[in-house]
């Protein structure tokens, strides 16, 4: 019910036929630069090694917590850059909306009730206007790859088996 970016080899953008009526030229336009900024991003790379770590470590509440602030923040790039690529977030606000509006349609709640998180459309909606996209540093950049691979080492170190060699 909604567009998505499927593959990594040749990746493909898949969307409903229900939504081509919904939405103008200009919506499209930003749904599109969305989906090609995940692909740009090689966000599925990254999805599948999140998706590894949330396998290995399903029962610890912060693997859970980091693995929604992930995908929160790598929609929210992707905004960014739809936003700057097409230069109109009014059009994209409004395409996001048109969006949800067909995600709440009662013949497809069901299905899309796993797709994204509670208030994240709200959330995503006020950011837009909220304030002018600043790229991320490169520090930042390091530091939060710092602190992720310092939870993964400790994670690991953790759980490691203790020697039961006699």
């Amino acid at each position: 019910t909604s567009p998505l970016t499927m593959g990594y080899l040749r990746p493909v953008i898949l969307i409903p036929l229900s939504l081509v009526p919904e939405l103008t030229p200009e919506q499209w336009e930003a749904i599109l630069l969305h989906e090609l900024a995940h692909i740009r991003r090689a966000d599925y790379l990254i999805r599948l090694i999140q998706s590894l770590i949330e396998i290995q470590f399903f029962y610890h509440p912060l693997v859970a917590w980091l693995s929604k602030e992930i995908a929160r923040e790598r929609e929210a790039c992707c905004d960014d850059q739809a936003v700057a690529a097409c230069g109109d977030a009014l059009e994209y606000a409004q395409a996001l909306t048109t969006l949800q509006r067909m995600c709440n349609h009662p013949q497809t709640s069901i299905a899309m009730s796993t797709q994204s998180y509670p208030g994240n459309f709200t959330t995503r909606i006020k950011r837009l206007f909220a304030h002018t996209p600043q790229p991320g540093t490169p520090r930042a950049t390091l530091l939060m790859l710092g602190l992720f691979m310092t939870c993964l080492v400790s994670f690991g170190w953790a759980n490691k088996p203790e020697n039961t060699s006699q």
